[in-house]
This record gives structure tokens, sequence and C-alpha cells, in this order.
């Protein structure tokens, strides 16, 4: 019973912790904003949050991805967008 404990709490942690990095954006304003370049954008977000763990993201990441899996999931599993 404890090991299963352990393991929900973990769980919900760790979901606490991306809500927290990745909390809902409009995803239509970004896209507006960010226009071309919201690739651009999303590796800087990327680069931001590997760096600052639990600090909230723009949203230019998020948005992006979602974007990519809605319009060319295939390419998305597959690249890096330029990114190592």
């Amino acid at each position: 019973m404890f090991a299963s404990f352990a393991i929900i709490y973990k769980i919900a942690r760790m979901s606490t912790e991306i809500a927290r990095s990745f909390p809902p954006r409009d995803c239509d304003a970004i896209g507006h904003t960010y226009g071309d370049q919201l690739q651009m954008h999303a590796v800087i977000d990327y680069d931001f949050i590997t760096k600052n763990d639990g600090i909230p993201s723009s949203g230019a990441l998020q948005c992006f991805c979602q974007q990519e899996e809605s319009d060319n999931y295939e390419q998305m599993m597959e690249s890096a967008y330029g990114h190592p």
C-alpha cells in the first residue's frame, strides 16, 4: 500500500511541475504575435525551460508543438527542428 501511495504521489508531483511550466495558453494569440517566427521562439522557449526548471514558459514551445502535431504529425515525431 505504501508503494502505491509513493507512486501516486510522485505522479501527482510531476503533473504539478508540468502544469507550472506549461500553464494553459491562448495559442491563437501567441501564433498571431510570433507569426512566421513561432518555431524560432519555440526553440528559445525550450532553452529557457531546460535552464529554468519550474518557471513558466512563454507558451511559444507549447503552441508550436500543438500546431505541428495537428499539421505535420509524422514529421514532428522525427525532426529535431535544428536543435541539438
